[in-house]
């Protein structure tokens, strides 16, 4: 099949999430895939950088499996805050007809609504050709209340006019559903993981590989260190904030312990300031971005993985994928009671302890830690349901077998 990916954030920079996963498996699968995204958090090579005004071609690049080769397209760019946005609008509606005839698409995987939502949905009616929406979050919410509503507009039109709809969660089938998608045509397919990439290296059980003690080495760390570790973007929902300004109780129940985390984003400059106003240097380190295929090395320094995030509208239907890797890598995980993702997994038979926000999230941190028997078998729990129930392979069988179903339902 010759398939088109669509998406509205930046390919080749954001960090590796399931957008990139999918494609370069169909690639490795025989599949032509060719992947249509926007480039956001721009910056200027010059101060008269204003943007590109061709469509931007590159072939054979890979983010994750090196045989998995995908062709990046980008339209047209404005490097102008907030006219970046209208101005692709535009330029993805003339764009992606010309990718759908020079590249004989013939089935659309879309993640985004609102930059080329509309015109994806448009040009697909036109060629007769399936667009399969993927809904991994509430995109309206994600955004500036003052984007909001265009925003849920265009999620209700992708919603109601896609040919299916694949949930990250059951909470999120029941959102596209309540935004008019058709219940028929939606299902939930849960995130995969590589677990040949996640996986136990022995680390946090006192077993150093020569990598983990460099890693621990750079990062200021002894390896009887007790690590909590948190990976991903430090959004304002994310709570790496509250735990940081509570890391104090946790050192005074725990010595040793130290707070690691591997990630970037809008509360960077927060989580800095907190460190040095307060002296913990050699309590808490930020290692940026790292090199997703070292990401796995970094969870398994840690005795526990952490997801605090706030309940807001916008975290409620979600499910991290952090969580899958924390997972796998035999740890376990302290997160807050996220309905979204507590319909998938139930709690500690599958790895997962719930604690709300506050005293009790910073008790429960204390707890997995200070009882390494109860850490080791809440993770050997995790690994377990993780390697049972969550393969990229069996994911991306799945939406290949819905992808095929729906161009031969389109052609006959």
């Amino acid at each position: 099949m010759n398939i088109l990916v669509i998406h509205e954030v930046n390919w080749k920079k954001k960090v590796v999430l399931e957008f990139h996963e999918f494609p370069e498996i169909l690639s490795k699968y025989g599949h032509n895939v060719t992947v249509l995204d926007f480039e956001e958090n721009w910056t200027r090579e010059k101060w008269w950088d204003i943007g590109y005004f061709r469509t931007y071609v590159e072939k054979g690049i890979c983010r994750v499996y090196p045989d998995g080769e995908i062709d990046l397209v980008r339209a047209p760019h404005l490097k102008v805050y907030i006219l970046d946005r209208i101005f692709s609008v535009i330029t993805h509606f003339f764009v992606i007809p010309t990718v759908i005839k020079n590249r004989n698409i013939e089935a659309i995987f879309l993640y985004s609504a609102p930059t080329n939502g509309f015109s994806t949905i448009f040009w697909a009616r036109r060629y007769k050709i399936p667009v399969i929406f993927r809904s991994i979050d509430k995109l309206h919410r994600m955004r500036h209340p003052f984007l909001r509503l265009p925003v849920y507009r265009s999620e209700q039109y992708v919603f109601r006019n896609s040919d299916r709809v694949l949930a990250l969660t059951p909470k999120l089938k029941e959102y596209a559903i309540s935004l008019g998608a058709d219940p028929s045509k939606v299902e939930v397919l849960l995130p995969g993981l590589n677990t040949n990439l996640f996986k136990p290296e022995g680390s946090a059980k006192g077993r150093l590989t020569e990598k983990s003690r460099r890693l621990l080495d750079s990062l200021g760390f002894k390896p009887d260190d007790r690590i909590i570790v948190f990976i991903g973007t430090f959004f304002d929902f994310s709570g790496v904030d509250d735990v940081l300004e509570d890391f104090n109780q946790i050192k005074k129940a725990i010595p040793d312990a130290k707070l690691l985390y591997v990630g970037d984003g809008p509360l960077r400059n927060k989580l800095d300031e907190f460190i040095s106003k307060n002296g913990l240097e050699n309590d808490v380190k930020i290692t940026g971005f790292v090199d997703f295929k070292m990401v796995s090395s970094y969870i398994n320094l840690a005795q526990v993985g952490i997801i605090p995030f706030k309940l807001w509208d916008v975290t409620a239907e979600i499910m991290p994928t952090k969580i899958l890797q924390y997972l796998a890598c035999g740890l376990p995980v302290v997160s807050t009671p996220l309905p979204g993702l507590m319909d998938v997994i139930e709690g500690e038979e599958q790895g997962v302890i719930y604690a709300q926000q506050g005293d009790e999230y910073i008790r429960a941190l204390i707890n997995i830690i200070s009882d390494e028997k109860m850490a080791q078998k809440i993770g050997q729990n995790g690994l377990k349901y993780v390697v049972e129930n969550h393969s990229w392979e069996s994911s991306t069988k799945r939406l290949e077998n819905i992808l095929l179903e729906e161009v031969n339902r389109k052609k006959g």
